[in-house]
């Protein structure tokens, strides 16, 4: 059934209404059984009664009845009948005549209630030996009224009775069932709210209810341990993918940019170069009879020249100006920003020293590497990466013509 639209109800109301409609169904029960078991018991003795009060009264007025002497037997009637307690007491005779009549005065609101409530009992009345009338008599249920007003008494007593049990037994299950219900709904909200995993509940008197929280809190050891593996897994493809990632843009011989990374960077200083009107710089490199070392020495030797240019061209330029192996024995550096096309050639000088250094090799080998170095500038030389790259690549064939290690003038004037 959906409770959709229907008014929620606080769990320690239901728990009292419940307890508070038990306890009245059953003090209800109790009273009713026990109200008419006392009522029916008395109703029966008060017929045993008025069967022995009716007997006294028909032998006390058979000679009353026989003399015909009506005011006696009225008399008699209304002795025994306030003696006794009668609501009334009447003699009929045979013919159908009342012969003498006692009725007790009205008492109150509620008498025509006990009137009808009362016991009735006929006697016959013997005259020598036949049937001279009968005796009529009503029971005073006064008794019963008493007993009913006793049991609506008894019945508002037990009422607030049970009123204060149930009050006293919704505290003790308030301490003990609806604080750890709602602590466990604080906890459960907190954590889905502030996702603190490592809250936990407390431990409680109830079995059930320490068992739930029990269960709950290895729950939430299951989910801790579950997100933190997550995070552990997340922070690791993180890096991997930035391992990856930086791998992707390094050459992977000589560990400076490739160029795929040069090109982008190349871009990006170009772009920057056009809005902030500045100049970027552009040099080629080649190694000098670079396929003579490998014919003559072997590739790893080959291999350890690219190493050695690479690596002292990258100390040869400034922190954040980029070294990048573009292929085979061609290196490019890009300086950017350039304050000045005069800065180059000190920078060409100062890079073609550094890899002239002697190269050891494996097995006593000495290697002097060299190369060809040509500059191009931004926007002199070239509007455009293409245009530059080629005054760059131009510049450097002119050097390596005019001789190793000479220098050879870009394509724009200084």
């Amino acid at each position: 059934m959906s409770t959709a639209g229907a008014t929620k109800l606080p769990l320690a109301t239901v728990l009292r209404q419940g307890q508070l409609r038990v306890a009245l169904a059953a003090l209800l029960v109790v009273c009713s059984v026990v109200t008419l078991g006392a009522a029916w018991q008395l109703k029966g003795e008060q017929r045993h009664s008025l069967d022995l009060i009716g007997r006294s009264i028909a032998y006390s007025t058979e000679a009353a009845v026989a003399f015909a002497d009506d005011a006696e037997a009225s008399r008699l009637l209304a002795g025994i009948g306030s003696a006794e307690r009668l609501d009334s007491a009447r003699i009929v005779l045979g013919d159908g005549r009342e012969f003498a009549h006692y009725e007790r005065a009205p008492a109150g609101a509620l008498d025509g209630l006990q009137r009808r409530l009362s016991p009735t009992l006929e006697l016959p009345i013997v005259v020598d030996g036949r049937d001279a009338g009968r005796l009529v008599l009503s029971g005073d249920a006064g008794f019963l009224r008493a007993l009913l007003l006793w049991a609506g008494f008894g019945a508002l007593f037990g009422v607030a009775v049970t009123a204060l049990a149930v009050a006293a037994t919704a505290r003790r299950q308030d301490a003990l069932v609806l604080q750890p219900l709602l602590a466990l709904s604080r906890t459960t909200r907190s954590i889905r709210q502030a996702r603190a995993f490592g809250r936990r509940v407390e431990p409680v008197a109830v079995a059930e209810l320490d068992a739930l929280a029990g269960d709950f809190n290895a729950l939430l050891d299951e989910v801790q341990a579950y997100e933190a593996e997550l995070v552990a897994r997340n922070e690791a493809l993180r890096q991997a993918y930035e391992a990856a990632a930086q791998q992707s843009r390094r050459d992977a011989l000589t560990g400076v940019a490739n160029r795929h990374a040069f090109e982008e960077r190349l871009a990006e200083a170009l772009s920057r170069a056009r809005r902030e009107g500045e100049r970027v710089g552009l040099l080629f490199a080649d190694a000098d009879r670079f396929k003579a070392v490998n014919d003559e020495h072997g590739h790893e030797a080959g291999d350890a020249v690219l190493c050695a240019i690479a690596s002292r061209l990258n100390r040869g330029v400034r922190q954040h100006d980029l070294v990048a192996r573009l292929g085979g024995d061609e290196f490019v550096v890009l300086v950017a920003p350039l304050h000045s096309r005069d800065e180059l050639e000190p920078m060409l000088t100062h890079l073609e020293a550094l890899v002239r250094e002697p190269l050891p090799l494996p097995g006593g080998l000495l290697l002097r590497p060299s190369a060809s170095l040509g500059a191009a500038v931004f926007p002199d030389d070239g509007d455009g990466a293409a245009e530059l790259m080629a005054a760059a690549d131009r510049a450097m064939y002119r050097r390596k013509h005019a001789g190793r290690n000479r220098p050879a003038a870009t394509d724009a004037p200084p």
